[in-house]
């Protein structure tokens, strides 16, 4: 079974709206594996930021799904993040929801997606850096956040909610 590391940046590019509470953020997600690294970005505009740490980890566990999920081989994955809390802002969040729905439809199906896909990898909660290593690939997901974060800044709309745009960043581009 393959051991795959996500490196997880997620933040805000800027304060809340005064009209709306909206944020534009960004998110990057570094996967590390056997075959080598990949990166997952997107860029949005959000209310609550446990939605945008959904969004992420949703964009890093897709890719990894086997080709037949009834043989699998399903990876072992670890979530590494500097505020490796987030997990269990999701899921308080998520209880909260479905008690008393007021987020957006897409942060709702995001909680349930990563709830999901938690489950089916069999992810244990997030953990901060131990190595040298860790922290450098930390670093490097955070550095390549914050880019997408002045881009979010530049192209989201300041009246649009969801994600914006995301996609896989060719390592060796520099955008």
């Amino acid at each position: 079974m393959e051991n795959i590391e996500l490196y997880l940046a997620a933040g805000e590019a800027e304060k809340p709206s005064r009209e709306d509470g909206h944020r534009r953020c960004s998110f990057v997600v570094l996967v590390k594996s056997v075959g080598g690294c990949r990166v997952f970005w997107g860029v949005a505009r959000l209310k609550d930021m446990t939605a945008l740490f959904s969004f992420a980890l949703n964009a890093g566990l897709a890719p990894l799904f086997p080709e037949d999920l009834d043989t699998g081989p399903w990876p072992k994955v670890e979530v590494i993040a500097k505020s490796p809390d987030f997990g269990e802002r999701i899921d308080q969040a998520s209880r909260r929801e479905a008690e008393k729905p007021k987020k957006m439809a897409d942060q709702r199906k995001a909680w349930k997606d990563t709830a999901t896909l938690r489950a089916l990898f069999n992810i244990p909660p997030a953990r901060a850096p131990e190595t040298p290593d860790e922290e450098r690939l930390l670093r490097k997901a955070t550095a390549f956040q914050q880019k997408y974060a002045q881009r979010a800044l530049l192209e989201v709309p300041s009246d649009f909610s969801g994600v914006w745009a995301d996609g896989e960043l060719e390592l060796g581009e520099e955008n």
